[in-house]
């Protein structure tokens, strides 16, 4: 891939901006994962995460196979996004 007239200053913006969208993401599933835990006695210990995070790159590779055609079934590019 190559990569013409980059400017450092709104790459650097970018990333402040996508820093705080990832942060803010998490602080919410954070609140999500709690509310879970104490309404279902999840225990969420090693196992809890490791199966977490198994499932979430699962989600996250199905949508990144849809935005390149290759996924399961019909799956609309508003929906792979």
């Amino acid at each position: 891939m190559k990569v013409e007239n980059v400017n450092l200053t709104t790459l650097a913006l970018s990333e402040t901006w996508a820093e705080t969208d990832v942060r803010k993401l998490t602080h919410q599933a954070a609140a999500v994962s709690d509310i879970y835990a104490a309404r279902f006695g999840i225990d969420r210990d090693a196992t809890w995460y490791l199966a977490k995070m198994t499932e979430e790159l699962g989600e996250l590779q199905a949508a990144y196979l849809a935005t390149q055609g290759a996924q399961r079934g019909e799956v609309t590019l508003t929906e792979a996004r």
